[in-house]
């Protein structure tokens, strides 16, 4: 049984914030009964992780049992040790 469901980035685009619009929030779209299920999380880009962490969080609440990550682009300008810090939590 295979779902899709997607996050939606919503930016406040009234206030410029060191060159780009600041995240205000990432709304699930999709199915809602994830308990127990695997998410699989595919993006572009990672710079800070601040998105990437934010679905994951989200999905918790919807009870998944897994999320993996797949990201094509991996800058992590604010270093990789927040996301080892994460992932041991």
């Amino acid at each position: 049984n295979r779902e899709a469901g997607s996050f939606y980035k919503q930016r406040d685009y009234s206030n410029l914030v060191g060159g780009k619009y600041p995240v205000i929030s990432h709304d699930y779209c999709g199915n809602e009964n994830l308990e127990g299920k695997t998410a699989i999380i595919i993006d572009d880009m990672i710079a800070s992780g601040g998105s990437m962490f934010d679905c994951i969080e989200e999905l918790n609440k919807y009870g998944v049992a897994h999320v993996y990550v797949c990201v094509t682009y991996a800058l992590f300008t604010r270093g990789i040790e927040k996301f080892k810090q994460y992932f041991e939590e």
